[in-house]
């Protein structure tokens, strides 16, 4: 299915309006505490908090990070009621889209959060306050169909109401979600010869369900709140790829047909519980203990066939992946906030004061069994690696107020201990310190700056320690037992305008210094596996910014969400600088959209740009480029309560590039082959219906 646009004549457009005078924006002005009031957004007919936070003004919604250290570490920028929910794995807009937008008091922006626990230093974080003693229900359902025929369906069904002195929210989502890639895939020997072209066809299938709910109740002065979540998730995708082989060895050049077939089943089942006490203490100090508990059981079964010269893998292998995993976190913290008196110049407005104990473990087996002639298994491949990480942390938040100035002071110190066995034996014990500050500057109620400092620690996905194998790239990977996370210095400067009644525009360009990255080298068994690779410099630029378009259209408005980012880096295989691996760049997306509120009418149509990601093994680069593609919608409300909308997706179809080369012993040595894809996924049209009710 193609969707044809005039992309000449939809660029000029956007183009134009962008810079298109807008002097009414410079007479409006916003209130300096930035609250939103749900009558705000109800020209964008919202039907959750996640619809409604979506169309904050120059706010870029961020997710939290599952594979964080601990739970402060992995906050996203939203909160709810003042604190972030006890969640992992289901991510902020699970939460968010249990909230129907009847029950938003408002949403208040808080810009220099840094110095708060919940927010894990994110600069601008949104707080959805909520409605006391609501009750509402909602269902979606939704039809997505493209090129092949297959229809995917998905539902959604969420309630939210008072269970006797509970406050409470459920929802329950399933998804059957088909897809289809195909592409042409020449591959060529390093004198540039034909070895082989073949047409791949991935169809792929993805089904899940899941449950979540959140409950609080309050004891008196004291608020408790429980987060849970469970369900499975299976991924299928059938790969098969059908060509010609070339062999050129001989006098005379021959062909034969050249066959690969990899089906594979991907499965997980999860289940976290969060617990959240609050116990308010006398003159503003306040208690917070929190426990999370998550697990996810991860399991894959492949079947690989070759028709086409031996490969590392064998010609006809199965293979067996199981991943067990969990994580416990227990937390306490006291904070307290003062008032500011008028005459102070230097004042402390709040204090905070943390330790988090966490304990998380992984056990990890993988099996290949190759096949002979009798069909009988032969075990070709049989690694076992259990890691466990028992961790502390604690921390010390500082807030000053001075005249027109915020400043966050923060310390942090963490310990743990990490154990490797199995295949490899590996103990290590690491100590850091995690400094931050930030200086935050109001020019104005409509204009602010911040300056940013911080020592950061990334997080080890204990994945890394076991061996992997990817049959369709015939690619093995080997454990490390010696990993540690890598850390950094981040040094960053925002600012933010708001103007007229939507219009916003925020700047942050920043710069870390990374030492030990983790990349792919040499390990010390002779394997490639991901190691501490030395350090490396990271730049960037990232803009947001709602344009309102009234002086050239009526209720339009143009969003422009923009990150840049560039890095170098010195290669421990090659001694060649280089970028990072996979860093999506740019990330670019332009947004129009036209609200027809008498008509209770929406349409809009967006560009995102074209994106370049690079991969380096020790033996092999791969340069992949996805070409800019359109989107568009229409929704509206005329028909009662119902909402539909009517999306189409990739107009088009998406196109990547994708460039693998493949030499011999390592990047510097004789190149072997090259392998050239283009991939092609078709366009889709998206119908969505949903209630409240």
């Amino acid at each position: 299915m193609k969707i044809f646009v005039n992309k000449r004549v939809m660029s000029i457009g956007l183009i134009v309006a962008l810079f298109t005078p807008l002097y009414s924006w410079a007479n409006e002005s916003i209130d300096k505490n930035e609250q939103y009031l749900p009558q705000y957004f109800k020209d964008y007919f919202p039907q959750t908090a996640l619809d409604m936070v979506q169309r904050l003004p120059g706010f870029v919604f961020i997710e939290e990070d599952n594979d964080v250290r601990g739970f402060a570490s992995g906050a996203g920028n939203i909160l709810i009621d003042g604190t972030r929910p006890t969640t992992k794995s289901g991510g902020i807009k699970e939460a968010l889209e249990r909230i129907p937008y009847g029950q938003v008091a408002r949403i208040d922006i808080l810009r220099g959060s840094a110095g708060s626990a919940d927010t894990g230093g994110q600069s601008v974080v949104a707080n959805i306050i909520r409605l006391k003693n609501t009750s509402a229900k909602r269902w979606q359902a939704e039809f997505l169909t493209s090129g092949e025929g297959k229809v995917s369906p998905s539902g959604i069904i969420t309630s939210s109401q008072q269970l006797g002195r509970w406050e409470s929210a459920f929802k329950l989502n399933a998804k059957q979600a088909h897809a289809e890639r195909d592409a042409t895939i020449n591959t060529v020997a390093g004198d540039n010869t034909l070895l082989k072209t073949q047409h791949e066809q991935r169809p792929s299938t993805l089904n899940e369900i899941f449950l979540s709910g959140d409950a609080s109740t309050d004891f008196g002065s004291q608020t408790l709140k429980v987060n849970a979540r469970t369900g499975w998730s299976q991924f299928l995708s059938d790969t098969t790829r059908i060509g010609t082989q070339f062999d050129n060895t001989k006098s005379l050049q021959t062909s034969e047909r050249s066959f690969f077939k990899n089906e594979r089943d991907s499965q997980y089942y999860t289940g976290e519980l969060g617990i959240d006490w609050m116990i308010p203490v006398d003159n503003n100090w306040q208690w917070r203990l929190l426990s999370l508990n998550n697990m996810r059981d991860w399991f894959v079964d492949a079947n690989t066939n070759l028709g086409e010269a031996k490969k590392s893998i064998p010609n006809e292998s199965l293979f067996r992946f199981d991943e067990d995993t969990s994580e416990n976190i227990l937390r306490a913290t006291l904070s307290q906030q003062l008032s500011v008196k008028s005459n102070d110049f230097f004042h402390l407005v709040r204090q905070e004061y943390s330790v988090e104990l966490a304990y998380s473990r992984m056990e990890s087996v993988l099996k290949l069994w190759s096949l002979d002639d009798l069909q009988q298994r032969q075990i070709s491949r049989d690694t076992y690696a259990k890691v466990s990480e028992k961790r502390g942390e604690s921390f010390i938040n500082l807030t000053w107020q001075l005249p027109s100035l915020i400043l966050e002071t923060g310390l942090a110190a963490e310990t743990s201990s990490i154990s490797v066995s199995g295949d490899n034996k590996q103990t290590q014990s690491l100590f850091f310190l995690k400094p931050s500050i930030a200086l935050i500057y109001d020019q104005d109620e409509n204009t602010q700056y911040r300056l940013n400092f911080k020592r950061t620690v990334g997080q080890l996905d204990f994945s890394d320690f076991a061996a992997s194998a990817d049959l369709v790239d015939d690619r093995n990977i080997s454990g490390n037992p010696t990993l540690k996370p890598d850390t950094g210095v981040y040094a960053g400067f925002a600012f933010d305008y708001r103007f007229a009644k939507k219009g916003a525009l925020g700047v942050e360009i920043y710069q870390e210094w990374r030492s030990d990255v983790l990349e792919r080298i040499v390990l010390p068994t002779g394997g490639q596996g991901l190691g501490n690779a030395g350090d490396a410099r990271v730049n960037g630029v990232k803009v947001s910014a709602n344009l309102p378009l009234d002086t050239v259209i009526d209720d339009a408005l143009l969003t422009i969400k923009a990150n840049f980012v560039n890095s170098t880096f010195d290669d421990p295989v090659t001694g060649l600088a280089r970028d990072l691996s996979e860093q999506d760049n740019p990330d670019v997306q332009i947004d129009f959209r036209q609200d027809l509120t008498q008509h209770k009418l929406s349409w809009g149509i967006g560009y995102i740009f074209h994106q370049g990601n690079k991969a380096y093994y020790v033996n092999e680069y791969i340069n992949s480029r996805t070409d800019g593609r359109w989107n568009a919608f229409i929704e509206t409300t005329r028909f009662g309560s119902f909402k539909l909308r009517v999306t189409a997706e990739n107009m088009e179809s998406k196109k990547e590039r994708r460039e693998r080369s493949l030499y011999q012993t390592n990047r510097l040595g004789q190149l072997l082959i090259n392998e050239s894809s283009k991939r092609v996924e078709n366009a889709s049209i998206n119908f969505t219906i949903s209630n409240t009710f």
